[in-house]
């Protein structure tokens, strides 16, 4: 049970920075 919690945490935090990784990216690729 904790580890499918860990587990969603973590896909969370993945999945946040991916977008934010991909935002930056975008914001530089503009300017």
């Amino acid at each position: 049970m904790m580890d499918l919690v860990l587990m969603g945490l973590f896909w969370q935090i993945g999945f946040y920075r991916t977008m934010l990784v991909e935002d930056t990216l975008f914001q530089m690729n503009k300017g």
